[in-house]
């Protein structure tokens, strides 16, 4: 789920399929850009610009250029790589999805390999070359959590069900503990090559699906209060995050009782660009 370049059109995967919407339209109108008949087809992002698409795919990371006439006439993975304006092909690790950088020249992918004794997440940040595309290999400008640091209950169970980046400095992830996607959530700091555990209500856990907002001063979140065991309830928040870490009580987004009636859906968020 991301809005495209512009802030008017919003686009989504269902399934094997790529959809947009323009949510501004006066008649709500869904348009299916794209079908792929992988059964490991994971994700779909379009650059900043508007002029590229990475695809996770097959466990790999396909980037080409965002034309619908094209993609819309590749149905598999070979047909994909088998386009002649592909400008990346990347299987060095088992690639689950990418984020773009804000400048459309590095993207933050997650991949899953063994740690330890387990299958587990990792993020790499790659810089890659739109201009020269596949004549030059895509350079590692880091990786987390890795050796860096260790979140806690990551080496038991080294999984981040959601990851966020700002397109920046700033990346926001969280860990597993329960309900399939909900845990710990963590601010790293590409520059330091730091992570601290910010969890902003009361300090406790569970946190998922936690995205910046576009300006980077807010961030929404959905939370599930491990303290309430199986009668807790997703719960939606936006905060300034000035005042994590403060004695700030945060108050939730007033949604309808049981807004999210499964306490193990996929809550996907995409906070639209302010427009003047």
């Amino acid at each position: 789920l991301q809005w495209l370049p512009g802030g008017k059109e919003l686009l989504y995967g269902e399934k094997n399929c790529v959809y947009r919407i323009d949510v501004e339209a006066d008649q709500t109108k869904v348009e299916k850009l794209a079908c792929f008949n992988s059964p490991d087809f994971q994700g779909f992002r379009v650059s900043p610009d508007g002029k590229y698409a990475a695809i996770s795919i097959e466990h790999r990371l396909l980037v080409l250029p965002f034309d619908l006439d094209k993609l819309s006439t590749a149905t598999s993975t070979f047909e994909l790589q088998s386009l002649e304006d592909v400008c990346l092909d990347y299987s060095d690790v088992a690639v689950k999805g990418a984020q773009w950088s804000d400048d459309g020249k590095s993207l933050a992918i997650i991949y899953q390999s063994v740690i330890g004794n387990r299958i587990g997440d990792t993020i790499r940040v790659l810089e890659v070359d739109l201009e020269r595309c596949e004549k030059v290999d895509p350079l590692i400008a880091d990786e987390f959590p890795a050796k860096q640091f260790a979140p806690d209950g990551y080496e038991r169970y080294p999984l981040l069900p959601s990851y966020h980046w700002d397109g920046g400095q700033q990346f926001l992830f969280n860990t597993f503990k329960r309900n399939a996607a909900y845990g710990e959530l963590y601010l790293y700091e590409a520059s330091a090559g730091t992570a601290r555990k910010v969890n902003p209500v009361a300090g406790v856990c569970c946190y998922g699906s936690a995205a910046l907002s576009p300006d980077g001063t807010y961030i929404m979140f959905v939370f599930q209060d491990v303290r309430s065991g199986e009668n807790s309830e997703s719960q939606l928040y936006y905060v300034p995050m000035n005042q994590i870490g403060t004695e700030t009580k945060f108050i939730p987004v007033k949604l309808p009782l049981h807004f999210f009636p499964d306490l193990r859906e996929n809550i996907l968020i995409a906070l639209r660009p302010s427009t003047p």
